[in-house]
């Protein structure tokens, strides 16, 4: 079985602003994320990304906006040797409607669990907020909730 690190979008890959980030100026790299990255690959960790994605259901923008951001991101790290195997999202909104595939419920990390024959008690999901450590947790993953921008301190010991 493959062993992945799950990631939050917002506040880990890209910079959290406070509100929805799927214009252009809203592409804003969090770089301190990028050695983490490379660790995790180099110790044969699937990266996936996990991220609510609620302004669609409310209107806000589409899913052809979350389509071009998921590409952005992945074209940026492309380079530096990174290379996600997915991107997984929920569009809708807690407050309209109720879904079992928003975080912290998980839809999300399972679909990508069978997909990729993944074993969550091998594997990991970093966020920004509660809800991201929890659903990890909830899936039998290590949920590991860091300040947004900012990176895991001493992920070395903590990712292995």
């Amino acid at each position: 079985m493959n062993k992945a690190l799950f990631l939050d979008r917002d506040g880990i890959l890209i910079k959290e602003r406070g509100d929805y980030n799927y214009l252009d100026k809203h592409f804003k790299i969090n770089h301190k994320i990028t050695p983490l990255l490379q660790f995790a690959l180099k110790n044969q960790f699937l990266l996936i990304v996990i991220t609510n994605q609620g302004g669609v259901e409310k209107g806000l923008y589409a899913h052809k906006e979350i389509e071009i951001m998921h590409e952005k991101i992945s074209n940026y790290f492309l380079p530096l040797g990174i290379m996600f195997t997915d991107f997984f999202h929920c569009e809708h909104h807690d407050s309209l409607s109720s879904c079992i595939c928003r975080k912290p419920s998980s839809l999300m990390i399972e679909k990508a669990c069978a997909v990729y024959n993944i074993n969550p008690k091998a594997s990991y999901m970093i966020g920004d907020k509660e809800t991201d450590k929890k659903v990890g947790e909830r899936v039998g993953a290590k949920g590991i909730q860091i300040r947004a921008n900012t990176t895991v301190n001493n992920y070395h010991k903590i990712i292995l």
